[in-house]
């Protein structure tokens, strides 16, 4: 069932129809913008209750208006972080202290299958 999307700026991989992973091309700076592609794509084609694997293999930065608003989607149950250093990280859990609209259900993870895993019982 995987299909895969491409934004210009990311790779969007429909893995079920509630598990969606995004990769955000490298070298990049995400506005609020693109963010808003991102989260129109998700609501648009999957289920009401989603989980996004968001898998930072490669180096990207969010603008400053753009960090109250990632992941701050109704119907977003889980996102799974799959990290490849102890920095990448740190930026996640400071992402998730930004005060939101819904709540984060956030979780890293240094390998994408025990993320897949976790979302699979979110």
């Amino acid at each position: 069932m995987e299909e895969i999307h491409q934004l210009p700026f990311a790779t969007i991989i429909k893995l079920r129809s509630d598990i969606a992973e995004l990769v955000i091309d490298g070298d990049i700076e995400v506005n609020l913008q693109m963010l808003g592609l991102i989260h129109e794509w998700l609501l648009n084609n999957l289920d009401d209750s989603f989980s996004v694997m968001v898998n930072r293999i490669n180096s990207y930065s969010y603008t400053p208006e753009a960090h109250p608003h990632i992941g701050s989607l109704k119907g977003l149950k889980a996102i799974a972080e799959v990290v490849y250093s102890s920095a990448t990280e740190m930026v996640v859990k400071d992402l998730a202290n930004y005060p939101r609209e819904y709540p984060w259900n956030v979780k890293c993870f240094s390998a994408r299958q025990p993320a897949l895993e976790w979302m699979t019982v979110q």
